[in-house]
């Protein structure tokens, strides 16, 4: 059986990625750094890992994603007092 070429891929093949690849092209876009955060005033330190499910921020929530109107659950500052650890 004879198969033409055109650019490297042959007539009839889709050339388009597989599902699995685009997901995992999907998955590495939407991967977030998870640095912790330090609070200025009083040391408690926000890690992404655990979160603060107390005072409603779930674990696995990034710094950038924590809503502005939390606050340090020691000292009671916002956000605009922590720094990246």
């Amino acid at each position: 059986m004879y198969h033409t070429t055109k650019a490297g891929v042959r007539q009839g093949m889709d050339s388009r990625p597989s599902g699995d690849t685009m997901n995992c092209d999907l998955i590495k876009k939407e991967t977030i750094t998870m640095d912790k955060y330090v609070c200025d005033i009083c040391g408690y330190v926000y890690d992404p890992a655990e979160g603060d499910p107390d005072n409603g921020v779930a674990p696995g929530t990034a710094w950038e994603s924590v809503p502005e109107s939390w606050v340090c659950p020691l000292c009671g500052v916002g956000k605009e007092h922590f720094s990246k650890q």
